[in-house]
């Protein structure tokens, strides 16, 4: 896919100086698994690269983990209820984004080993689960956190009842590794309801949790995982809807 820039591409060194810039004033160590969510629009109008992006956090978190949601479920539903590791495409465009998830770096398989083993996509023995248990950050690449797949993960711990598809709805799914093996994948889908995550970013902000880098027109924030779960868990321990949206709310989504 190919971007039309109001800017040259940058040079590869200015390109991962910025990278470098970024992670450092977002404080975002290797040392920490990385889930990135990311949108290219208004960085490829900027000169930036996402081949050279992906390579340079591929090579920065090469000993840890850097992660991304490919959100396979255009491609892979209830009609079409094969999912293929190497043949099905994500729906996200160009650096990625049921709720598949790929992964790159020495601890990734870790977190992504166990992912199909529960009936829900986020579940606890889902990466996103798990790099709540690892102490992850979240990065949001020209992106809101409307697109931060992890507030699913509290959804499914609080009240699963309200924003999954009930058991007995379950989908049966055969999933292909990449070694030839087929799994049999029972997944409970969520719900097609608006969500209010908007609600929780505001909460965040005021609390001071949220860190943000920007160049030119293209915002990026970060948090802990952590920091993510303090806020949901008491919003969703006070009232388990919190997540819903009122139905004439505008900033609401799906």
């Amino acid at each position: 896919m190919s971007l039309k820039s109001n800017h040259p591409k940058l040079a590869a060194s200015e390109h991962c100086a910025l990278i470098e810039e970024m992670l450092q004033t977002l404080n975002i160590s290797a040392d920490r698994p990385l889930m990135i969510h990311a949108g290219f629009r208004e960085a490829g109008a900027l000169g930036l690269d996402p081949t050279i992006t992906a390579e340079t956090l591929a090579a920065k978190f090469a000993h840890g983990a850097v992660m991304m949601p490919t959100m396979s479920w255009r491609a892979v539903n209830s009609q079409h209820p094969y999912f293929d590791e190497f043949q099905t495409p994500s729906i996200t465009g160009i650096l990625g984004e049921t709720h598949s998830a790929a992964g790159f770096g020495r601890s990734a398989q870790d977190l992504l080993a166990t992912h199909y083993l529960d009936d829900t996509p986020c579940s606890i023995r889902s990466p996103y689960g798990q790099m709540l248990a690892a102490e992850g950050n979240v990065l949001l690449f020209g992106v809101g956190i409307r697109y931060c797949t992890l507030l699913h993960h509290f959804e499914e711990r609080f009240a699963p009842e309200l924003y999954l598809v009930p058991p007995e709805q379950a989908e049966r799914y055969i999933c292909r590794r990449r070694d030839g093996c087929e799994i049999e994948v029972i997944l409970r889908r969520h719900l097609r309801i608006k969500r209010n995550f908007w609600r929780i970013g505001e909460i965040m902000l005021t609390r001071g949790v949220v860190k943000r880098w920007g160049l030119g027109g293209l915002e990026v924030t970060a948090f802990k995982a952590t920091d993510l779960a303090s806020v949901v868990d008491e919003e969703l321990s006070r009232n388990p809807a919190g997540l819903l949206a009122e139905m004439d709310d505008p900033r609401s989504h799906y």
